[in-house]
């Protein structure tokens, strides 16, 4: 069974182009913004439940059931780290 399921979520993200076109992040303290080649999604901070971070990722945590986007922290510089960290720490508030 872990296979199958395995197999059909595989299957999923491959036809949904959302999931494996190059995308770009914009922020504000507002939303988040992700752009790919024919497509733009855009998503107030309040659509997430929780912010945290290790030493590689930032997690958005979209619900309490441990789903989360994964940023990875190489895609920013330093001072981009930081304002990201400023605008998603508004969730935990």
């Amino acid at each position: 069974m872990p296979i199958a399921q395995y197999r059909a979520i595989a299957k999923i993200i491959d036809n949904d182009r959302m999931w494996t076109d190059p995308k770009t992040l914009e922020f504000s303290p507002a939303k988040l913004v992700l752009v790919g080649p024919n497509w733009k999604s855009e998503l107030p901070w309040t659509k997430f439940k929780g912010f945290s971070e290790d030493a590689t990722y930032f997690y958005l945590h979209l619900a309490g059931n441990g789903i989360a986007s994964v940023l990875p922290k190489s895609a920013f510089s330093i001072e981009q780290q930081q304002k990201f960290r400023q605008c998603a720490q508004t969730i935990n508030a």
